[in-house]
């Protein structure tokens, strides 16, 4: 199955770049800042006001928009002339919407600066949700994105990965928009910036351009916010080009990978819930309190709850997974469990699953310490604290304590030669085991084996003891 990853502001706050939001709040404050005892427009009221929410990029499109009018609207410009030079509150209005933008457009560039100690942090989240993807580390990797940072770019030169993004090179470190999106190597990432890039302008040719230096601060060249309030504004280049190969690209996706994106860019939340209606299943990431919000977006059916593995998911339909969870490293091991359970229940369907809240029946579930950590049998419960090992000791403790395991069950073997439990801490070749727990009543458990290992030799021991099988059951309390 093709899967594909589609990122939003969301997901770029663990490396210290604001939301959306948060930018929307440091232009509030410019503003304010700068026009402090000056009597100040209705629209730039309006604008600062604390209780009328804006999106900031919805902002500085409709200002471009309106202050482009005299040279978009034939026979517009006079008028604007006669208004601009006659009406003192018109030509303030306009002057104050042209600094706000410049304000909006100075924010952005300020703002998207990696913090210095992210780097390893950036690599460390997407080798996850590479891994997630089940890509394996290599061939292509399918990325869309509205953010205009440069995480992923930094991700690719850790990494050494090829990025095909529709540019092409133009020598000096520079590359020139082609529309092209092949790379010279298999193992690349496929990467369509849907909104621009801090890195894109025009030169003096006229040519949009990618470089390693941030954008210049003249808007007029500017390749960096697209607007987002109907189909004519991607008309553009190279934004009709970058929608126009993003529809064709997720055509082919069967489960798309959603993080911390809010649903508010309407052209592209139409494509997206087009496929979802054609049957690619799609994993939302985001914050608890706003996972519901932004899933209403793409679609307005019943949200239910499964349990995959022992996690509580949030569905819509079957094919919509929502994941409320924090993307950052701190919180990735809940991430990873998370998606994996997302990524299996969208793949294989509810009914591979048991959604019982007691947990899974080891014959139904697979033998993974990324599913479980924990094994219960008839109300008792063994999990491991810190490390995987802790479960199979744990296990092997309570049975010899309670009688199921004596010397006269030894040894347990894990194979022809090699022993699990002994009377004495050696493998049937006289070799030592070379990671061991010495037990109560004179017995000896071999330690040294893979965490999905010791889920395995932790029912092993069990099946020794005689203990009744269908009563055994995996679940998992990371979450």
């Amino acid at each position: 199955m093709r899967t594909a990853l589609f990122l939003g502001a969301g997901a770029s706050v663990f490396v210290g770049l604001p939301t959306t939001k948060e930018l929307m709040n440091k232009v509030r404050t410019r503003v304010k800042n700068e026009k402090d005892g000056h009597e100040l427009s209705q629209i730039t009221k309006l604008i600062i006001s604390d209780g009328y929410y804006l999106d900031v990029e919805k902002l500085y499109n409709g200002i471009d928009r309106l202050l482009n009018l005299r040279h978009d609207v034939p026979n517009l410009g006079p008028v604007f002339d006669v208004l601009h030079g006659s009406d003192p509150t018109f030509k303030r209005t306009l002057d104050e919407l042209g600094h706000t933008r410049s304000i909006i457009r100075n924010v952005l560039l300020d703002s998207f600066s990696i913090k210095s100690d992210a780097h390893n942090q950036i690599v460390q989240m997407y080798d996850m949700v590479r891994s997630v993807m089940n890509d394996g580390g290599t061939g292509e990797f399918l990325v869309f994105t509205t953010n205009y940072d440069a995480v992923l770019e930094e991700y690719c030169d850790m990494k050494r990965l090829d990025v095909a993004n529709g540019f092409k090179p133009k020598g000096r470190g520079a590359f020139v928009w082609a529309d092209k999106w092949s790379a010279d190597t298999a193992n690349y990432m496929h990467l369509i910036k849907l909104h621009g890039s801090i890195f894109w302008h025009k030169d003096s040719d006229g040519h949009i351009v990618e470089s390693g230096v941030v954008a210049s601060r003249d808007a007029d060249h500017d390749i960096m916010i697209a607007p987002t309030e109907s189909k004519k504004d991607y008309s553009k280049e190279p934004f009709s080009s970058l929608v126009n190969h993003f529809e064709k690209e997720i055509g082919d996706v069967d489960v798309l990978l959603v993080i911390g994106f809010s649903y508010r860019d309407d052209d592209i939340v139409d494509i997206i819930k087009d496929r979802v209606k054609d049957g690619m299943a799609l994993i939302s990431v985001s914050l608890e309190d706003e996972a519901e919000t932004d899933i209403a977006r793409v679609s307005k059916d019943k949200i239910d709850t499964v349990d995959i593995y022992g996690h509580t998911l949030k569905t819509v339909g079957g094919r919509i997974v929502l994941v409320e969870q924090e993307f950052g490293p701190s919180n990735i091991d809940r991430v990873r469990a998370s998606l994996e359970a997302a990524c299996d229940f969208v793949r294989n369907g509810a009914s591979d699953h048991d959604d019982s809240r007691s947990g899974v029946l080891v014959d139904n579930a697979p033998w993974s310490a990324k599913w479980f950590d924990t094994i219960t049998y008839k109300g008792h419960a063994w999990t491991a604290k810190k490390h995987m090992v802790d479960l199979l000791v744990s296990v092997a403790e309570w049975l010899v304590q309670e009688g199921h395991l004596t010397a006269e069950h030894c040894p347990v073997k894990t194979g022809p030669k090699n022993y699990l439990l002994h009377t004495e801490p050696k493998h049937q070749n006289g070799k030592w085991f070379s990671r061991y727990k010495r037990l109560e009543k004179g017995m000896y458990l071999n330690a040294a084996f893979s965490a999905d290992d010791m889920i395995r030799h932790s029912i092993d021991l069990m099946n020794a003891a005689g203990l009744d099988r269908s009563e055994m059951r995996l679940e998992n309390r990371r979450l």
